[in-house]
């Protein structure tokens, strides 16, 4: 790898430094409560990002933490005959979303009331995962709990020497969000910590995944969650992933020994930048190059001449909405609906109490600016699975009765 690349890298491993960031801020302004959050961003010099982070950026990251959580409790709440759920956390950094379900700490106006097991993934870079398990998780485990390592499993092979945990969470009394602290808490989730490289192929990603200490079965529903991940991963590396996800799923479902299994399905979430082609967008990718976290194009001789080596960015190849409609039909998934996060602020993906909470919390002198950064970055949700009367398009559905609040003429669906 050159100096160049490493410089890359590491740019965009300390993205997750500036997202925590923003994510203290809001919560220290009262948007939301994660008491997870001051220990996650442990080593990052800055520990009072509350009068650094501007009030727009603060509203647009309790929208989102608002869409993420409303995505997780509306899969786990699906009414399936399986006990079984599995959620995938690709790109996860110092990401809190597990701790929070965990421990009844979710953003939303409709918690999680499941009982079933759930299998917890998340996947990032080696270097992150090794950090996150030995420094930053012990220090957001609640007093009477224990974190464990229940086994860590080495991985090599010809990409990279790779590291994943399983670990658990003990306490021996329930601390958060009950009236009974004298009942013993149920350990009804597994937590999975896997090191790998999203720009290599999927199927390492999925060897690594079904190795028999992490159990991945891709015969059980399961919600994939990519937030500001794509943007930084070559086009051709998000689609081959795509792909590799709606095809297991499928081969999955058809392969039932009793028939097709409708509740084989993955619902894959994305929240990303949309440059939309214009003058707003144009800064947002000027300011990525200038971080490094973005290499300058090279110079071509012919600018038309088409990205031969696949190494032009999905944020760059998805610049509107539509473009992220057409690549989830294209990589095979049945059902797609996509918003940008204005229409999903004012239109019912953020419920209107978490929008009322948010005015409450703080004025927004900039409104303009407000909405013009929100319209550059989109939330969509996809369901790869077989035959048309999958329990999972309940994720996809637009209306009325839409369980992510997605509302007819605000969002670009392929469901007719």
């Amino acid at each position: 790898m050159s100096s160049q690349s490493k410089a890359q890298d590491a740019a965009i491993i300390h993205t997750a430094s500036h997202a925590i960031q923003a994510k203290l801020s809001t919560v220290q302004h009262g948007y939301y409560n994660d008491p997870f959050l001051q220990p996650m961003a442990r080593g990052i010099a800055d520990k009072s990002p509350r009068t650094l982070i501007q009030p727009i950026i603060r509203r647009g990251t309790h929208a989102r933490v608002v869409a993420i959580d409303r995505s997780i409790t509306s899969f786990l709440n699906m009414k399936l005959e399986s006990k079984a759920r599995q959620l995938v956390v690709l790109g996860s950094g110092r990401d809190t979303s597990y701790l929070r379900y965990r421990f009844g700490h979710f953003q939303t106006s409709s918690t999680a009331d499941y009982d079933g097991e759930v299998r917890w993934y998340e996947v990032d870079h080696s270097s992150v995962i090794t950090q996150k398990v030995f420094d930053w998780l012990p220090g957001c485990i609640p007093n009477g709990c224990e974190l464990k390592r229940n086994a860590a499993v080495h991985h090599s092979d010809h990409y990279e020497a790779t590291e994943s945990y399983v670990l658990s969470i003990v306490c021996d009394k329930i601390h958060d969000n009950s009236k009974d602290n004298s009942s013993p808490i149920q350990q009804q989730s597994s937590y999975h910590l896997i090191g790998h490289d999203l720009r290599h192929p999927p199927s390492h990603l999925f060897h690594l995944l079904s190795h028999p200490q992490h159990g991945y079965n891709p015969s059980i529903p399961t919600l994939f969650i990519m937030e500001c991940v794509f943007m930084y991963l070559p086009e051709r590396s998000t689609r081959e992933l795509l792909q590799y996800i709606s095809h297991i799923t499928v081969c999955s479902s058809s392969s039932s020994s009793s028939g097709c299994n409708k509740e084989a399905f993955a619902a894959v979430v994305l929240y990303d930048p949309i440059l939309n082609n214009d003058r707003f967008g144009n800064v947002m990718l000027y300011n990525l190059q200038k971080a490094g976290i973005i290499l300058p194009k090279r110079q071509k001789e012919n600018e038309d001449d088409d990205d031969e080596d696949g190494s032009r960015l999905s944020l760059e190849a998805t610049a509107t909405l539509s473009c992220q409609l057409s690549k989830f039909i294209e990589c095979n998934y049945q059902k797609v609906v996509v918003s940008d996060m204005l229409s999903a602020y004012n239109n019912g993906v953020v419920q209107s109490q978490d929008v009322i909470k948010a005015t409450q919390c703080e004025m927004l002198d900039e409104l303009e600016e407000f909405e013009l950064l929100m319209r550059h970055y989109c939330f969509c949700v996809a369901v790869a699975a077989i035959g048309d009367d999958s329990v999972g398009y309940g994720m996809v559905e637009v209306g009325a009765d839409s369980v992510m609040g997605f509302q007819d003429g605000h969002c670009i669906t392929n469901s007719g």
